[in-house]
């Protein structure tokens, strides 16, 4: 009977939703309503922001992308919340923080029904709403799929999620590549013309640049490229995922009715690289709440030049994307944001936004359990797991608490100034105290089975279902 109510209010939340789409200038009794434009957010998994041409990056990896920034809106300073995928990417849809979410680990954690998600709200406006990723760690077994008409889940898993059988894992199988994705979404989009689409796509080159042979998603004539950089797999990548996407613009604008849409272009995370050479594992992500790894893109583009042309310097997080895509549909920001609209950034409104002083993003994933407060100038980071790593006591290369400075590589205790700058710290601590005392951990959602038919006949009777 718990269980049934459960479902029960859960059934109520979701139709209150449908009923919860309102413009903050709706018209008259009689008037013709206004039409949406299209909504397509891209989430180029694991890019780092700082190897884009558009932010400054040497050489030539991402001319289409560059292209989108000249004629859009680029934020210089975006802040995630999480250094791996499933909590930054519930992050960013419900602008809420990850541990209210109740998203830490990767196993048997999903968005639970009760936070309210972008897709969810657009679906109740009546977008035809449209997700496709080629990251398992959204597939709709942890609950990614709400709010959307259509959901594709990559049919390649990482191994130790549950599968079906012959399914492959990423050790045995190719993830899907961002055109076949593409390809996908432009026939899906052309079965259903006459609405307002949200379209969402997870691409992962970027994600798997080391991958080679079969596994790998860079075609051959990219891969011969930036023969002398290092890390010259993830440059790859990113020139061909710049092509891939320039193309996939190209081609749906190109569509009736969709010269009138806002294109997002983000990443959820970022890479270590070779930034940090003297850190346990840091090369990779996940691990650590270094700018490698939560140092984002974020575009904005509009091919039709409703965005003006701009660079946007002040420092931003990725849950405020969630309100500054509906403030640009004129549509009402849930009471529960978090995160504030850019939107009067962008039309010269303001000069600055009610953000807070300091940005908060943390991370367990695996063995690592971090959190990390970044200011204009300082990064400061408590090592709750600085001694444990995988599995036994073992030296990380840094300390308990750092204090590293803004727009330099971090080495960890070789580049700790926790010593030499102790005051720059402490009002850092004091404010991180403060923030979890107003924003506690909440305990995560396990998947939950199917409702049986037997319970779903129970639900109707009591009126919960129809």
């Amino acid at each position: 009977m718990k269980r049934l109510l459960l479902l029960g209010l859960a059934a109520v939340f979701c139709a209150g939703i449908l009923a919860g789409c309102t413009r903050r200038d709706d018209e008259l009794p009689g008037q013709q309503t206004r039409s949406y434009p299209n909504v397509v957010l891209i989430i180029m998994d694991t890019l780092r922001a700082d190897k884009m041409g558009c932010y400054g990056f040497h050489d030539n990896t991402s001319p289409e992308l560059d292209e989108m920034a000249k004629r859009g809106v680029v934020f210089t300073t975006v802040v995630s919340q999480c250094s791996w995928t499933r909590p930054s990417i519930g992050s960013m849809l419900t602008s809420l923080y990850p541990r209210t979410l109740g998203l830490y680990k990767q196993k048997n954690q999903v968005l639970a029904d009760r936070f309210l998600s972008l897709p969810e709200i657009l679906q109740s406006c009546g977008f035809r709403t449209i997700g496709l990723t080629a990251n398992p760690n959204i597939n709709s077994a942890f609950n990614f799929h709400r709010g959307f008409d259509i959901y594709l889940d990559s049919d390649v898993v990482w191994h130790w999620m549950d599968r079906k059988k012959g399914q492959p894992t990423e050790q045995t199988g190719r993830l899907p590549s961002a055109k076949e994705l593409f390809d996908r979404a432009l026939e899906l989009v052309q079965s259903s013309a006459g609405r307002p689409h949200y379209v969402q796509v997870n691409v992962m080159e970027m994600h798997e640049y080391k991958k080679t042979g079969r596994k790998s998603l860079v075609r051959p004539e990219f891969s011969e490229m930036f023969p002398a950089a290092r890390n010259r797999g993830y440059l790859q990548s990113l020139r061909q995922l710049s092509t891939d996407i320039g193309g996939f613009v190209k081609a749906l604008t190109s569509l009736p009715g969709w010269d009138d849409t806002l294109f997002v272009l983000t990443s959820d995370h970022g890479e270590g690289l070779d930034d940090h050479p003297d850190v346990w594992h840091g090369h990779l992500h996940g691990g650590y709440l270094y700018e490698s790894n939560i140092m984002v893109p974020v575009i904005l583009y509009n091919p039709n030049g409703s965005l003006s042309t701009q660079t946007i310097d002040e420092r931003v997080r990725l849950l405020d994307l969630m309100p500054t895509v509906l403030d640009y549909l004129d549509i009402s920001i849930p009471d529960s944001a978090i995160g504030v609209s850019l939107l009067p950034l962008i039309r010269h409104e303001t000069d600055s936004l009610a953000l807070p002083e300091y940005f908060v993003a943390e991370t367990q994933f695996g063995v690592s359990d971090k959190i990390a407060v970044y200011s204009s100038r300082w990064k400061y980071i408590e090592n709750r797991d600085a001694e444990f790593v995988a599995g036994r006591f073992e030296d990380q290369g840094v300390n308990p608490v750092e204090l590293q400075a803004v727009g330099e590589k971090e080495n960890g205790r070789k580049t700790d100034r926790i010593n030499s700058h102790s005051a720059a710290a402490d009002p850092l601590r004091s404010f991180l105290q403060r923030w979890e005392s107003a924003f506690p951990k909440a305990e995560p959602t396990p998947r939950k089975k199917a409702v049986s038919a037997a319970e779903r006949k129970q639900l109707e009777s009591l009126g919960y279902l129809r």
